[in-house]
């Protein structure tokens, strides 16, 4: 979608690798929604993640003519890096993290809804102990209920 870039599908947890196969289909606003089938997550294990109220907004805007169309932009991958340049990531000291913006919603998720089991659901995690030593940073999260609006 044009208009959200995909990366408020990344900042709802998914994985990169897993956005760029999604394709419309997989995306249910009515039940809100994201199917990732098990052919697509990293782990090989299907989830549902839940489209959150900004992603909700975003989605809505989005136009594609055909349920099998991939959600991701031509050139997707290109894109992404010009707007990360255009923004000084990914030069120098300030360099840009793959999966940031998916600890991103990890941490934010945890410091809003605090609930460890349903964030391992949406990340796709087969245990919490990761989630508890490596993706939550609560330091950064001070304002969690301006993050979901």
């Amino acid at each position: 979608c044009p208009a959200c870039g995909n990366r408020e599908l990344r900042s709802a947890g998914i994985r990169p690798h897993e956005v760029t196969r999604l394709t419309w289909s997989h995306v249910d606003l009515a039940h809100r929604c994201i199917s990732i089938p098990a052919q697509h997550s990293k782990t090989g294990g299907a989830r549902c993640v839940s489209i959150k109220k900004p992603l909700e907004r975003i989605l809505r805007n989005c136009r594609y003519s055909n349920p099998d169309e991939g959600i991701c932009p031509c050139n997707w991958r290109e894109k992404w890096r010009a707007v990360r340049l255009a923004a000084g990531w990914g030069e120098g000291s300030k360099r840009w993290t793959p999966d940031v913006l998916r600890h991103t919603f990890a941490s934010y998720h945890l410091s809003y809804y605090r609930d460890y089991t349903a964030l391992q659901w949406e990340m796709g995690h087969r245990s919490s102990a990761l989630l508890r030593t490596r993706y939550v940073d609560m330091s950064a999260t001070r304002y969690p209920e301006a993050f979901w609006r």
